[in-house]
């Protein structure tokens, strides 16, 4: 007899669903809401519907067009006091309003993925990498060849990159 889901059959499904797709650890709501780990497991990966999840991604969408919409009108209040103080001879308005309109440029272009602040590191071409990747390589070939072609295809199919011969 297939076993019932606990997490389908309690009485607050909707709020633990909503953890899931905010991406709650599947810990805490197995304790928040008294079920066991596997079953808020097992919920996930077969239960939770799948309008739950575009519904959510859906508000988000919504959410951060309306920030986006309150940024840049907070910007173009910034630029019209900006216009103001350079026609003025008040300097330091100029310069306080300069620094704020160079901030809300910051937000907008970090919150639209414009400006990237992250550090990228590029291992392709790096003589660290060069020589681990070539043990890897060397020792796979020899040892585990089947191993060696399994990673070459999951590499290729990643954006990671291609492992060279």
């Amino acid at each position: 007899m297939p076993r019932v889901c606990q997490v389908c059959t309690h009485k607050q499904v909707a709020l633990i669903d909503e953890d899931i797709v905010k991406g709650v650890s599947m810990r805490k709501i197995a304790q928040h809401f008294g079920v066991s780990y596997d079953a808020v497991h097992r919920h996930k990966k077969e239960h939770l519907p799948e309008l739950i999840k575009e519904a959510y991604a859906r508000g988000l969408a919504e959410r951060g067009a309306s920030l986006v919409d309150r940024l840049e009108g907070h910007l173009k209040r910034c630029e019209v006091l900006l216009d103001q103080a350079e026609s003025g001879d008040d300097k330091l308005l100029f310069l306080a309003t300069m620094k704020e309109v160079r901030q809300q440029i910051r937000l907008l272009g970090e919150f639209t993925h414009e400006l990237d602040n992250q550090t990228h590191v590029t291992l392709s071409l790096s003589p660290e990498w060069l020589e681990v990747r070539g043990i890897i390589v060397g020792t796979l070939e020899d040892m585990y060849p089947k191993a060696l072609d399994a990673l070459a295809l999951a590499l290729e199919e990643s954006t990671v990159g291609v492992l060279e011969e």
